[in-house]
């Protein structure tokens, strides 16, 4: 009988584990370890990968060449962010900070985003018409 019941829970462990590697195992495949959103770096980069060879020097020059004025506005979002997840954690809880701290990281994305905008902008006047309809292809599209 104990042998017949140590061999049911080794079974049954074995079978568990065995489970537990495979929904781990998928867990780490469909969330890779670089999560959130790209880092602008990134995000520029892969834009400038994506565009014909034939734009893609005048677009990443247009691009580096606005880097000084968009980079600050990032990492100053970076810092907002930060603080938003401060007054998050923060103990005791002040719905007012969060509050505060959500419209200060709002404020800092509108400005980092027209900043790149207006980089693109000067990126995409550099580029052949087939170069900015790649672009406008590539672009995520809303999906139902």
């Amino acid at each position: 009988m104990t042998r017949f019941f140590h061999r049911k829970l080794g079974t049954a462990i074995f079978g568990a584990s065995l489970a537990l590697n495979v929904v781990l195992a998928a867990w780490i495949v469909t969330h890779p370890k670089d999560r959130g959103p790209p880092s602008i770096s990134k995000l520029q980069a892969r834009m400038i990968a994506e565009m014909p060879a034939a734009d893609r020097p005048a677009f990443q020059a247009a691009l580096e060449a606005e880097q000084p004025r968009f980079l600050p506005a990032f990492r100053e979002m970076q810092l907002a962010r930060a603080r938003v997840d401060s007054a998050i954690a923060a103990q005791p809880f002040s719905p007012d900070a969060l509050r505060e701290a959500l419209r200060s990281m709002n404020r800092q994305w509108t400005a980092a985003s027209d900043l790149f905008g207006e980089a693109m902008i000067q990126g995409l006047s550099k580029v052949s018409p087939e170069g900015r309809r790649a672009f406008a292809q590539r672009l995520p599209k809303e999906s139902d």
